[in-house]
Formats: structure tokens, C-alpha cells, sequence
């Protein structure tokens, strides 16, 4: 997905909701660490982003009218640790 400066901008500005582990929802910024002088001049240029946790979907999955099933979900990186 490509994000323009305004957008990422308006997201760092407002946050995005993430879902815990526990399963709570909570707004967090799409960046941290970053300076309001960094992010007044954020141009058209690239952003590295680190991931929170990379996981696998394993075994089975459907998405129906009138069924779902969710695959199980593996964790290979916790971006914690």
C-alpha cells in the first residue's frame, strides 16, 4: 500500500487501532519516535516501517454468507523480542 506524506501524516497525527494480544482495542500512532519538526517536513519520500509480529495462517480457512472459518494463527517473530 502506498501512503502519501498527508495521509501518514493524519495517522501519526491520529493513531490507528490495533488489537492487543488480550484482545483489546487500542489507538497507538502509526510512527513513534518521531518529531513533530521530523513530521511537519515529511515529503514524498519512503518511510521504513517495522512490523509488530509476523505470523502464519495455518490450517484450514473459509469465508461463506453463512460460515466462516478462521484459520489458526502462528507466531514466527515477535517484533518484542
Amino acid at each position: 500500500m502506498i501512503l502519501g506524506a498527508s495521509r501518514i501524516k493524519r495517522l501519526i497525527e491520529e493513531g490507528v487501532t490495533v488489537e492487543t494480544a488480550s484482545g483489546k482495542k487500542e489507538t497507538k500512532p502509526l510512527l513513534e519516535g518521531l518529531g513533530s519538526e521530523q513530521i511537519d517536513k515529511m515529503e514524498g519520500t519512503t518511510v521504513d516501517l517495522r512490523l509488530g509480529e509476523i505470523l502464519r495462517l495455518t490450517g484450514p480457512a473459509s469465508l461463506r454468507v453463512n460460515s466462516r472459518i478462521t484459520p489458526k494463527v502462528e507466531s514466527l517473530l515477535d517484533g518484542a523480542a
